[in-house]
């Protein structure tokens, strides 16, 4: 972009297409519903140490009841192995 002092006009000047990275432009990808819950639970989980109940545990954070998180946990096949690393 450059301004001039004595013109009231503006000059853009697109970028380079070879500095626009393909991954700049492509959109991330879709989830089902079910993946989506699946994987939102698990990174909320690993940031909790495994924690579900308690101040601070996943289903605090997540806003639901520690029961109904157990159960989508059950549901989507999600186990401690997916939580914590050895």
């Amino acid at each position: 972009m450059r301004f001039s002092a004595t013109s009231p006009t503006i000059t853009i000047t697109a970028p380079d297409r070879q500095q626009i990275k393909a991954s700049d432009t492509s959109p991330p990808p879709l989830l089902s519903l079910a993946d989506a819950e699946r994987e939102a639970i698990i990174r909320v989980l690993k940031y909790c140490n495994g924690r579900i109940r308690g101040p601070h545990g996943a289903a605090d954070i997540l806003d639901i009841k520690p029961t109904t998180l157990e159960a989508r946990m059950k549901k989507l096949g999600i186990v401690k192995e997916h939580i914590i690393y050895p």
